[in-house]
């Protein structure tokens, strides 16, 4: 009998302990998120647990045990595939053998135009529904003692030569920015607390939010400076606080709202209200339950 009250929220990850985490702060919201809304939730790693609705995450990345694998423990009647990979775009782990495993299982994704480019590209067996990722307060913690702001803004993340183009244009507007390598959960938080704001650019020529980015300086109260975006449809990101400016003369749309001290008020302020909305866990709640009424019979 499963209990869809218990939700388990597994690392794939067959190098646990020995790499970082991109996937953290996802978790660990959704982990928050699924706690104010009644859920039994927990994270594990490598652990399908008999009887609860498993939730895996990082299923196909360099990391990820073999398809083969997974499938011999996560049954498609209590296991719910998280899709955290950008459909549409170049990566290379956007491959038929990943397509095709996500074929096999209920589906979470983090924005509706990425469920339209998995819909054209693989024939689905069973539903893919858009879950709302909000910012938690559980992540807006840091060890570290002080607020001393040294640079406009923090970037982290790879450097492929499209965000080089956007971060060079910002630099020749005297922007100043801190870039962050290998630090993620806590040690992130504690990194962000000298940057007034988080530069999110995209890697690929789609144009998603990266809210992966974007949980944990929201909940912190530190604003997002992001290229403009496709949003969820689900979630009200465009009220969340983050600033979207075109990609056409970026640096310089950037170089006016660093300018201006009401623009950091207003975002930093809505970020805390987006981050503490009472709503979010119910709607968090509607998407998981229709994602267990879609689960097979055993």
């Amino acid at each position: 009998m499963l209990d869809v009250q218990k939700v388990n929220l597994v690392i794939v990850n067959k190098y646990a302990g020995m790499t970082v985490w991109t996937f953290e702060d996802t978790m660990q919201a959704m982990l928050q998120s699924l706690t104010d809304a009644g859920y039994r939730a927990a994270i594990t790693t490598n652990y399908i647990e008999p009887g609860a609705v498993n939730i895996l995450f990082g299923v196909g990345s360099v990391f990820s045990h073999s398809y083969e694998e997974i499938a011999q423990m996560a049954l498609p009647s209590s296991t719910i595939i998280f899709n955290g990979e950008q459909i549409d775009s170049t990566s290379s782990l956007i491959t038929p053998e990943y397509l095709e495993f996500l074929s096999r299982y209920v589906v979470l994704d983090w924005c509706q135009p990425n469920i339209y480019a998995l819909q054209r590209k693989v024939a689905l067996r069973y539903p893919v529904l858009e879950m709302p990722q909000f910012p938690t307060a559980n992540l807006g913690s840091s060890t570290a003692t002080g607020w001393q702001v040294n640079f406009d803004l923090a970037f982290y993340g790879a450097v492929p030569p499209r965000r080089r183009k956007l971060i060079d244009e910002l630099t020749s507007e005297g922007v100043s920015i801190k870039h962050i390598s290998g630090r993620y959960g806590q040690q992130l938080a504690d990194e962000l607390l000298d940057c007034r704001y988080v530069l999110n650019i995209h890697a690929y020529e789609t144009d998603l939010l990266e809210i992966n980015r974007c949980l944990r300086p929201m909940a912190m109260g530190i604003p997002v400076l992001s290229e403009a975006s496709s949003l969820p449809a689900s979630g009200d990101w465009d009220d969340s606080g983050v600033i979207f400016l075109p990609t056409e003369g970026f640096g310089r749309a950037a170089r006016r709202i660093i300018d201006d001290p009401n623009q950091h008020l207003v975002a930093a302020r809505k970020a805390v209200q987006f981050t503490h909305r009472p709503a979010n866990a119910i709607k968090v709640r509607q998407v998981l339950e229709s994602a267990i009424a879609a689960l097979p019979p055993a």
